[in-house]
């Protein structure tokens, strides 16, 4: 029982490195099993042909080239688009201040009283949209 625990452990604790390693495995005189991971031997570079590389190269760079056209051109449209944003949010406030501005101007030209009121409700909005929206 002892025996099959420590496999089942050695096992476990091994497994993740199998897919980059070989396992050995060998018992010595007392009849404890071992295990060891080892590593594969590379292959000498002389017999590897040096053609897929320079194909991997120019791929490689042109990966990387396409790839930086791809952030700049990202990178353009944030930038328009936040231009694009800022230009609304902008013209957003110069309205809402253009309201506010009339509003104040019929407060001042003179009311009557339910008309007031309301003039007064809708200044306090307006401010209110004012303060939120543009700071």
């Amino acid at each position: 029982m002892k025996g099959s625990l420590s496999i089942l452990v050695a096992v476990a604790v091994l497994v993740p490195g199998l897919a980059h390693a070989e396992l050995q495995r060998w018992t010595d005189d007392n009849g404890v099993i071992y295990y060891r991971q080892v590593e594969p031997i590379p292959e000498p570079a002389s017999t590897k042909s040096s053609t897929p590389a320079a194909k991997k190269t120019s791929s490689s760079r042109t990966k990387r080239s396409t790839t930086a056209k791809r952030e700049k051109a990202a990178a353009r449209k944030r930038r328009q688009t936040a231009e694009r944003e800022a230009a609304r949010q902008e013209k957003h406030c110069a309205r809402l201040q253009a309201k506010l501005e009339r509003i104040e101007q019929q407060l001042d030209d003179g009311y009557r009283e339910p008309k007031g009121n309301t003039l007064r409700r809708q200044r306090r909005d307006v401010q209110s949209d004012l303060f939120r929206d543009c700071g």
